[in-house]
């Protein structure tokens, strides 16, 4: 699943032209102000987004235990071990408020956790948090390391953003 949709808004102009014997001929443009041209990662299953304007092309995976694991199109590229399947760049997990967590180790529910963890973020009327993956996803080299450390850094970042789709 590809995650960068683009709301596609265009600026549009009309022209109109008036001829007279007594006038030469005039243009009138009619532009309208152009909206911001957005990306967005969008997690459908749960209708929510985040925007995002990162290099790498981000894509997720519903893992069996029902989060959005994620890596990226450079990153799977290196075999299944580097899937959004497998979690090669973490998961976002979402919770309801209820729900307990293991954050702080403290057997807190995801509600009491978002009052002192601002890695726990409510949208809507549930709470998201990011976690990390367990290790690197295929043979470290210099250049695997830096890739999925970018993509841990942009899928981290999605979560702060999150909002529910309108």
């Amino acid at each position: 699943q590809r995650m960068n949709n683009k709301d596609d808004k265009k600026t549009t102009s009309t022209t109109s032209q008036k001829a007279s014997a007594d006038k030469k001929d005039e243009t009138k443009p009619e532009t309208k102000p152009a909206a911001d041209t957005k990306t967005y990662v969008t997690i459908k299953e749960w209708n929510v987004r985040a925007e995002y304007n990162g290099d790498q092309k981000l894509v997720y995976k519903m893992t069996e235990y029902g989060n959005a694991g994620f890596s990226s199109e450079a990153l799977e590229k290196y075999g299944k071990a580097c899937s959004a399947q497998n979690m090669a760049s973490g998961y976002i997990q979402r919770l309801k408020p209820t729900d307990g967590t293991d954050i702080d180790g403290k057997g807190l529910t995801a509600q009491e956790a978002a009052r002192t963890n601002d890695k726990i973020v409510k949208v809507g009327d549930y709470y998201y948090r990011y976690v990390g993956p367990q290790s690197t996803c295929t043979e470290p080299n210099d250049t695997t390391i830096k890739l999925q450390e970018t993509t841990n850094e942009a899928v981290s970042g999605l979560v702060p953003k999150l909002t529910v789709v309108q």
